[in-house]
């Protein structure tokens, strides 16, 4: 249901939601690389929220598709998604939720509360592993189909997690018999752990999958416990930051700079030289459990411009002596791009070659006489095929009106 048989996106990738219907295969490291691929690809209903600071920079851009609203989690969440919670009892939930670091406080305006959730921190993955043993791989995807169900008050039947656990397996028609036993007979051997060690919905006791202190911290909210995981989990899953096109900056320090920069699932520490304000390194990480902290250097020449960007893959920036404009970039998988322009300073054309000196794009822009791009013609050659593409920009009094 992510494409239609054109082959068009037409569905947001969340990974948590998406767990009862994708392959395991396509969760992990590669679930981000393919949520990255899935966006980059955009739905014919889509859009951007934007957020912006005391100074008008951009602080935030969420990614949205369709015509849901995709609101914050705020006090009044828990009220709205349980008629048996009042507006007061929704106001202490939040506040000890923030309290405990479940929920990151996030006040945009200073008026209007809203947060972050801290995801999956009231689940208690190291008894669940303990308890799965030979099974502990499958954790996560456990952890989200059981939050489904005990958000909805709901028992997940043995019967409904085998057509899961296959769907996870990719077992179709071409599937060995044989093998399908054996998949058969795990989910049954999966199913008995969970019920034989209190991870199924019940009514009368407490659910092994959450902390012994998330119970603790909410023991007069017990009631309503299905009702804050199901609050927490659906505004984990749309949240800032789980869309690959998501973009979030913050500790912004006073000189305007940067300090926490967050695009897709990348996260960015920018670290600056004391004495003139210029980036010295960068440090990146993925949201990928399994991907570690990298650390880039970026360099710059005596005028300050930038001449390697690690991060980027640029290995080197050459600038022409008199224009101090970029001439050639030099990128780390052998490929160099070189820039040609006018008399004016304005960029006229852009060459992309490979590690052999063989052309892989063209690019050619025709401008006006204020330096406006009117059209740009772009010649890719990948793959030994010529294909051509050109975009016409049109100006109105005040500006770009369309292209």
């Amino acid at each position: 249901g992510f494409l239609d048989k054109n082959r068009h996106v037409i569905k947001a990738f969340l990974p948590r939601e998406s767990a009862l219907y994708l392959p395991r295969e396509c969760g992990g490291t590669f679930g981000y690389k393919l949520a990255e691929l899935l966006n980059e690809f955009f739905t014919q209903d889509y859009g951007h929220q934007y957020s912006y600071g005391n100074h008008m920079e951009l602080v935030k851009a969420k990614y949205i598709v369709g015509d849901k609203s995709l609101k914050p989690i705020q006090p009044s969440s828990f009220e709205e998604k349980s008629s048996g919670i009042t507006s007061k009892d929704s106001q202490l939930i939040w506040e000890i939720l923030v309290d405990e670091n479940y929920i990151q406080p996030d006040n945009d305006d200073g008026i209007h509360l809203q947060g972050k959730v801290n995801t999956d921190r009231w689940i208690d993955y190291e008894a669940l592993k303990k308890n799965l043993g030979k099974f502990a791989d499958y954790d996560h995807l456990l952890a989200t189909v059981l939050q489904k169900y005990i958000s909805q008050r709901a028992i997940l039947l043995f019967e409904k997690f085998q057509k899961i656990f296959l769907t996870w397996l990719q077992v179709d028609a071409d599937t060995q018999p044989k093998s399908i036993a054996i998949y058969l007979e795990t989910a049954k051997d999966i199913w008995t752990i969970l019920s034989n060690k209190g991870y199924l919905y019940s009514t009368n006791k407490s659910c092994s999958l959450f902390k012994e202190e998330f119970y603790q911290k909410l023991k007069n909210y017990q009631i309503f416990i299905p009702e804050i995981v199901g609050v927490l989990q659906e505004h984990a899953s749309c949240q800032m930051g789980e869309s690959a096109c998501d973009v979030e900056a913050y500790m912004i320090d006073e000189n305007g700079n940067h300090r926490h920069y967050w695009t897709g699932y990348s996260r960015y520490e920018l670290q600056y030289k004391q004495a003139n304000n210029q980036i010295e390194c960068i440090d990146y990480k993925s949201m990928s459990r399994d991907q570690t902290k990298t650390s880039f250097k970026m360099i710059h020449d005596a005028l300050g411009n930038v001449t390697k960007a690690e991060h980027q893959g640029i290995m080197e920036i050459i600038y022409d002596p008199t224009t101090n404009r970029p001439n050639i970039i030099k990128l780390q998988d052998g490929r160099q791009i070189s820039y040609d322009y006018d008399v004016q300073g304005e960029r006229v054309r852009k060459h992309v070659i490979n590690g052999k000196g063989e052309k892989l794009k063209e690019v050619l822009y025709l401008r006006d006489g204020e330096g406006r791009s009117l059209v740009e013609k772009v010649i890719d050659l990948t793959d030994s095929k010529r294909y051509e593409q050109y975009t016409g920009y049109i100006y109105g009094p005040k500006g770009l009106i369309g292209f």
